[in-house]
């Protein structure tokens, strides 16, 4: 360690907030370095946010809806893990905010794989229904239909919601 720096582990990537001059945070998640010789910490600048006028980076982004997908971890915990992890408040509906973001984000990518699925020589597909609530009427459901696509070959699954 001659030259007083430790990188910590990519897996294991700093979750930092910076402060703007307008006292606005912006929250991302990026490798830090820790030098040994100085008090603090490191950090490369913040990249472009994905989201004009937000305040958070794709690594947020790809952390929490990840969690909450690949990991089943509800978005309650997920403010937990920031509140206790990072000592930062995060509102579940914030969190709610960023896998809309990031879903719509997301939405050609998806697009472009269903046509990929649907264009395969085997693939798969099923059909369920469920109850879905009418806004306007309360205690009242229609008919709704939950598709799942699947193509064995290329491994590419693609959930649909759809009306009745």
């Amino acid at each position: 360690m001659g030259s007083g720096f430790s990188i910590s582990a990519l897996s294991r990537a700093a979750f930092s907030f910076l402060t703007r001059p307008q006292g606005e945070r912006l929250y991302a998640l990026m490798p830090a370095i820790f030098p040994w010789s100085l008090k603090g910490l490191i950090m490369a600048d913040l990249p472009e946010r994905p989201i004009e006028k937000g305040n958070f980076g794709t690594g947020i982004m790809a952390c929490v809806t990840n969690d909450k997908y690949l990991y089943q971890m509800p978005l309650n915990r997920q403010a937990q893990k920031f509140r206790n992890e990072f000592t930062v408040e995060f509102a579940e509906s914030t969190l709610c905010d960023i896998i809309t973001r990031t879903v719509l984000r997301l939405e050609p990518v998806c697009e472009v794989r269903k046509t990929d699925l649907l264009r395969a020589k085997y693939p798969q597909t099923d059909e369920t229904t469920i109850p879905v609530p009418i806004k306007k009427k309360r205690g009242k459901t229609h008919q709704g239909c939950y598709w799942v696509y699947y193509d064995p070959i290329q491994r590419i699954v693609i959930f649909e919601c759809r009306h009745g």
